[in-house]
C-alpha cells in the first residue's frame, strides 16, 4: 500500500472537511488519522471506518485501484458500452 498515496486519497475525500470534524462523524481518534499522515500503516479499523464515512470503497482507499465509489462501477460499465443500430 503506497502511504502518500492512502493520505491523498483520504485527503480527497476528506473535501476541505477538518480532521477533527472528520473524525468525529468517522468515530475515529484523530491520532489514527494523524498516525496515517505520518505515512504509518493504518489499522483495518481505521480504513473500514474511513471508507465508511466517505463512503468510498475500501479497495479504492486502501490500494488507489478501482471505482472510489461502491456505486461507480454502474457507472464505468455504462460509459464504456457501445449502442449497436438495428
Amino acid at each position: 500500500m503506497s502511504k502518500s498515496g492512502l493520505w491523498d486519497r483520504i485527503a480527497l475525500v476528506l473535501n476541505g472537511e477538518s480532521e477533527h470534524s472528520f473524525c468525529a462523524r468517522a468515530n475515529l481518534k484523530k491520532t489514527s488519522l494523524e498516525s496515517v499522515k505520518r505515512s504509518q500503516n493504518p489499522t483495518m479499523e481505521t480504513l473500514l471506518a474511513i471508507s465508511k464515512a466517505a463512503t468510498v470503497s475500501i479497495d479504492w482507499l486502501a490500494t488507489g485501484k478501482g471505482p472510489m465509489r461502491p456505486d461507480d462501477r454502474s457507472l464505468q460499465s455504462s460509459s464504456n458500452s457501445v449502442e449497436v443500430p438495428h
